[in-house]
Formats: structure tokens, C-alpha cells, sequence
């Protein structure tokens, strides 16, 4: 990485920043740590389990050689670093793994940071192990040898409980032929597709009254296996609802302060032109339902309850006006001048015209709306 990073000419800030971190000894280190983990432990696991080569029922003997070696790395670092493998036969082993070892075991091997990293990472795979993969520990389900007649029955089991594509697909094409199917229809329908010739190939296999007693069980133990899964989509639906009942309390809350503060707001709007005595040909912002727009005061009546004003039209850009060619004349109640006095920008040569008082006036307008409209 370091490498590609040195041919770029004008780096940002960014790729300057990785790579003073890829240059830094202590990232290196731990970064020596991540891949003896990856060649020793995790990469052969990894090509064991999902290879399929080791039958379900027998991962026990790896899961437990495995948690036994971490737990000798935990405290003997050194032993990672050692040609000791975790499993008497490494037939998982990763590709290129002793070229990978030989850049890994270069540098300092004693260095105190890389001992301790080394015995960190594998405490807490060992915590893994105790949590997630229990039943293959000594005493768990499946922690011992197993009888040739489950060997045998489980054969075709998958050792690992990753979806590839397929599974994916043939979940998208079954909830667009039945969308309103039960996950009890639609895991019966991919364990059917995907396990058929196997199944088939066991059940014509099968005498007539293993047949029958056979699918007297499954019609029996079905109707349990649906109640079970009616009742895991139910306690979904209950915890959505909760989740939108709170949220809902949540947001009735909040509407009930706004409340209290638009009421404020009221008393203050309602009252903040009272006192002004607007003039002929001084620009105001008037405030209509959709928006707000400037305009210039024609004339005021008598009694200053009443303006003629003449409005200038929006353009496509923000804070720009223009003088329509049709003459827009409105009367308009002066509670509903948001702002006054203000002087347009002329430009184009008259042509367009920018209220540098933009913002402010629709950030006025946002709270007028919310109480009048």
C-alpha cells in the first residue's frame, strides 16, 4: 500500500494521512499481529469450514484445537510465531502461506508491543469461541463423536450457516409470487427447492410404512413448527408497534411545546407592526401561504389598515426578482409585512433586482408561517 501511495504525484490530505499512519512502527506492529492471526488461525478455519470437507457433526475436533492453541497463545505469545499449528493436519491451509510468513516473521519478533497485541487478540477470539460456537466445546450438543447413523442422516448438511446468492434469489422470487406469505411458507418453500434431489433420492429410498409414518409426523410436528413461527412474526409486529407508539409520544411531546412557544410567537406577531407607519414607494416582504414576496408600496390608505402594492416576480435564482411585464397590484394587510424598508440591488441594468435581506426575511417567514398558516 505504502508503495501505490508513493506514486501518487499530488496526494490529498487524506492519502498523506494513511500513509503517515502505514509508516508508523506501532500500526506496523499490530499490522504483523492482524496477519500471523490470518495465516496461522483465521485464513486455515476459514478454508476448513467452508470447503465442506470436514462433515458438520466433526467440526468439534477443530473448534476444540483451535480454542486450545489461542489459549496457549494467550499465555505464550511466542507460540504464534512458531511452526505449531493449531491442527495436527493443516489441509485448510491458505494459499502462499509460507510466503506470506516469511514477510511476516522479518523485523523484530521480541518487540513488547507485538507480544502483548498478539495475546490480546487471542483472549478475546477464545471469548468468541466460549460464546458462539459452545455446542462443539466438551459437553456441548455437538462436542463429541457422533454415532454412524447421525454421520449419515447429516451428510448433506451445510458447515456453515452463510447464504450464497442463490438462497437470496430464490427468497426474492418466492415473496413476489406470494407477498403475503408466512416466513413459515417461504423457509419451507427454499429448504424444499434447495434440498430436493437429496430428499427425493432419501424418500423413495424409504419403505411404504416409514412413508406414511413419516409424513403423519410432519403434518403433526408442522403444525407446531408453524405456531412457533406465527408467533416469532407476532412479536415482531408487537415490537414495530411499541416502537411507533413511542415514537409517536415522543413526537406529541414535542408538538405540545411547539405549541406553547408558537403561542408566544402569536402574541409577539400579531402586534409587531402596529406602531409603524409605512410610506409610498418603501419596499416590503408580504407573507402569503406558499411564500413570501417583495414589492413596492404604491399607495396606503387612509386609515393605514390597507396597502396597494406592486409585486416583483420570482426568478430562478434564489434572492433575484424581476418587474413582471404585467402589472401584479394586491391589496394587503400590513399584518402581514414581514419586513420593510429594505432597498433591492439593482442589476442588469435594471433588470434584475437581489434583496440582500434574503435569509433573514425567510427565516421571519418560516416562523410567521407556522402561526398564521
Amino acid at each position: 500500500m505504502i508503495s501505490v501511495l508513493n506514486t501518487v504525484q499530488q496526494p490529498n490530505r487524506k492519502l498523506i494521512s494513511v500513509k503517515a499512519d502505514l509508516q508508523c512502527e506501532q500500526i506496523k506492529t499490530m499490522l504483523k499481529c492482524y496477519g500471523l492471526i490470518f495465516v496461522k488461525v483465521t485464513g486455515p478455519y476459514w478454508n476448513l469450514v467452508t470447503s465442506g470437507s470436514v462433515p458438520y457433526l466433526l467440526l468439534y475436533k477443530s473448534v476444540q484445537s483451535l480454542r486450545m492453541y489461542l489459549s496457549d497463545c494467550v499465555n505464550n505469545p511466542k507460540l504464534l510465531i512458531s511452526e505449531r499449528q493449531w491442527a495436527a493436519e493443516d489441509v485448510a491451509d491458505i494459499p502462499n502461506g509460507h510466503l506470506f510468513m516469511k514477510k511476516l516473521l522479518s523485523g523484530d519478533l521480541e518487540d513488547t508491543l507485538l507480544l502483548d497485541t498478539i495475546s490480546v487478540v487471542a483472549s478475546g477470539m477464545v471469548r468468541c469461541i466460549d460464546k458462539q460456537l459452545v455446542d462443539f466445546l466438551p459437553g456441548g450438543q455437538f462436542g463429541a463423536m457422533p454415532s454412524e447413523e447421525d454421520l449419515d442422516h447429516t451428510k448433506f448438511a451445510h458447515s456453515t450457516n452463510l447464504s450464497c446468492e442463490h438462497h437470496f434469489g430464490d427468497l426474492d422470487s418466492s415473496q413476489r409470487r406470494r407477498p403475503n406469505a408466512s416466513l413459515h411458507h417461504h423457509s419451507s418453500v427454499q429448504m424444499i427447492k434447495r434440498s430436493r434431489v437429496n430428499l427425493m433420492n432419501w424418500f423413495d429410498k424409504m419403505s411404504s410404512n416409514d412413508r406414511s409414518s413419516l409424513l403423519k409426523n410432519a403434518r403433526k410436528e408442522g403444525k407446531k413448527l408453524r405456531e412457533e413461527h406465527i408467533s416469532c412474526e407476532k412479536n415482531v409486529l408487537n415490537e414495530i408497534n411499541k416502537d411507533m407508539s413511542t415514537e409517536n409520544q415522543k413526537k406529541g411531546r414535542k408538538r405540545k411545546n411547539d405549541i406553547a412557544e408558537e403561542i408566544e410567537n402569536e402574541a409577539e406577531l400579531i402586534n409587531m407592526n402596529d406602531d409603524i407607519q409605512f410610506v409610498k414607494n418603501e419596499y416590503v416582504a408580504v407573507a402569503y401561504q406558499d411564500n413570501w414576496y417583495p414589492g413596492i408600496v404604491h399607495q396606503v390608505s387612509d386609515d393605514s389598515k390597507t396597502l396597494t402594492v406592486h409585486f416583483l416576480a420570482q426568478t430562478k435564482n434564489t434572492g433575484h426578482y424581476i418587474w413582471p411585464t404585467r402589472k401584479d397590484e394586491q391589496q394587503v394587510n400590513p399584518r402581514f409585512i414581514l419586513r420593510h424598508g429594505f432597498m433591492p440591488e439593482c442589476k442588469n441594468s435594471g433588470r434584475l433586482w437581489f434583496v440582500a435581506e434574503h435569509a433573514d426575511i425567510t427565516k421571519a417567514y418560516q416562523t410567521f408561517s407556522k402561526v398564521f398558516f
